[in-house]
């Protein structure tokens, strides 16, 4: 039992970093892709869509460190022994310092 509970919680939380990946890929390409359709039809594009895309497109490989990130440093706010608080500020720099997990 607590196998398959293990692998089922591995499972959601493999399926939340794909959303997230997914969902960050989503934010940055789809100015893009409406910027690219007002450029197909010939239309006057929205100035939104531009700075949206002037916004999110240099942002991308935030969005992906972030993701990638995440369980690192919530392993780093729970792993503290002493029972003491550790700030999101610090669980980064612990995630960020360590070699890997």
């Amino acid at each position: 039992q607590k196998s398959k509970s293990r692998t089922t919680s591995k499972s959601r939380a493999v399926m939340h970093k794909a959303f997230a990946y997914s969902m960050a890929y989503f934010l940055v390409w789809t100015p893009l892709i409406i910027i690219a359709f007002y450029g197909i039809f010939n239309t006057k594009l929205p100035v939104y869509a531009k700075y949206l895309a002037s916004i999110f497109s240099p942002l991308q490989g935030l969005y992906n460190f972030m993701i990638y990130i995440h369980p690192k440093m919530m392993n780093a706010k729970k792993s503290r022994q002493d029972g003491e608080r550790t700030s999101w500020f610090q669980a980064f720099l612990e995630a960020l310092c360590s070699k890997g997990g």
